[in-house]
């Protein structure tokens, strides 16, 4: 559904709602249809979490002990979110390229494999960056959310230990 917007008029899928695009992609293309794009998918949320979790510490950590910022302070906090966003972008982007790309199942893409190939071979290494700002401008709020409830979280909750 989401998809139709780029598709042309004649491509697109028009489904009414969720339900119906589930039977139509079942009834047309076959269950395994609704899997697309999984393997990128799985891949993009290892990567993420894996950039998430190690890059906020190891950056917090060296903002405290390299330059004097107090361990618990919101712009500790704040400044350690925004370069985990930066990281968690320039790792995941590639990934999303792919991912969006064999999702929207544009047949120049046998799989996964072949859609990296092909990017990297017709639009060099900056073509799998598509879509960084959006993607960095997306992660640097969550982070910052994320990153500053849970130190607060932790701060409180290691008051009650």
């Amino acid at each position: 559904m989401q998809a139709d917007g780029g598709l042309e008029s004649a491509h697109k899928r028009r489904y009414k709602n969720v339900f119906d695009g589930i039977i139509k992609i079942v009834r047309t293309e076959g269950i395994s249809q609704l899997w697309r794009g999984c393997g990128p998918m799985i891949v993009r949320s290892t990567l993420i979490t894996s950039v998430q979790l190690t890059t906020y510490d190891m950056v917090k950590r060296f903002l405290v002990s390299h330059y004097n910022f107090h361990e618990e302070r919101v712009s500790t906090y704040i400044l350690s979110s925004i370069v985990t966003a930066f990281a968690a972008s320039l790792v995941t982007s590639p990934v999303d390229v792919v991912k969006t790309r064999m999702m929207n199942k544009q047949v120049l893409y046998s799989s996964a494999i072949d859609c990296t190939w092909k990017t990297l071979k017709y639009e060099g290494p900056f073509g799998f960056y598509k879509g960084f700002l959006p993607t960095f401008m997306r992660l640097t709020p969550h982070n910052i959310i994320l990153w500053v409830t849970m130190e607060n979280v932790q701060q409180a909750l290691s008051r009650y230990a």
